[in-house]
């Protein structure tokens, strides 16, 4: 049985292993409710079951209303609250496939590997990402000192989408540019707006050679 968990809108599929909530940027799922913990909740999943554990948060987890003691087995239609925000467990397609791909590295050998979904055109860890590092970033005492952080996730999956790993849709192309917008007003010199402009100018250009190649051509006259 396959699985996604729901929060604020986006679908995250789970996949094998262990998938971690909290307010941390590296989380797999970053939620943004201050009475979460840095590392809230773990998530385990395997062929016959996703088991759901608290990981010694300071205000606890919840599932369908209930606080979580030990270990519990989740299911479709469950809802686990963190804090304030609300997580929903749904069933995947049967048909979902997630594949795995690593983009060219633009400086480095360690470039960040982008997974999205051939079958339903879920984004998991790219702009999801960016924008937890983002909303961590405004709640830090010292959000200068992440935003760097922040442009460097923007920034590798720009450089996907321009290397044709994955679609620049409207959505994401409007997300990557309010990231960049809020992470640039939050450094007080302005040292990022120039990056901010470059950001809005590359999703620009990738939009229009996007929309270019799917535009279809005028059917032939007989």
């Amino acid at each position: 049985m396959s699985y996604w968990l729901k929060y604020r809108g986006t679908r995250f599929p789970v996949r094998p292993g262990e998938t971690t909530v909290g307010r941390s940027p590296y989380s797999t799922i970053v939620v943004g409710c201050s009475l979460a913990s840095r590392s809230h909740a773990r998530l385990r999943c395997t062929d016959e079951e996703l088991v759901i554990a608290d990981a010694g948060s300071a205000n606890g987890t919840t599932v369908n209303g209930e606080p979580l003691a030990g270990r519990r087995r989740l299911t479709a239609g469950d809802t686990v609250r963190i804090g304030t925000d609300i997580i929903e467990v749904e069933s995947a397609p049967a048909q979902s496939k997630v594949q795995t791909i690593k983009p060219p590295p633009p400086d480095d050998d360690d470039a960040e590997i982008v997974d999205f979904d051939t079958e339903t055109g879920v984004h998991t860890l790219d702009v999801d990402f960016a924008e937890g590092m983002m909303l961590a970033a405004k709640q830090s005492a010292d959000p200068t000192q992440m935003a760097g952080d922040v442009r460097k996730s923007v920034d590798g999956v720009i450089a996907a989408m321009e290397a044709g790993h994955q679609p620049c849709g409207r959505a994401d192309a409007a997300r990557l540019v309010a990231i960049a917008e809020t992470t640039a007003e939050s450094v007080a010199d302005g040292t990022l707006e120039e990056w901010r402009g470059m950001v809005l100018g590359r999703l620009s250009l990738l939009r229009q050679e996007q929309d270019k190649a799917t535009r279809r051509p005028p059917p032939v006259p007989r």
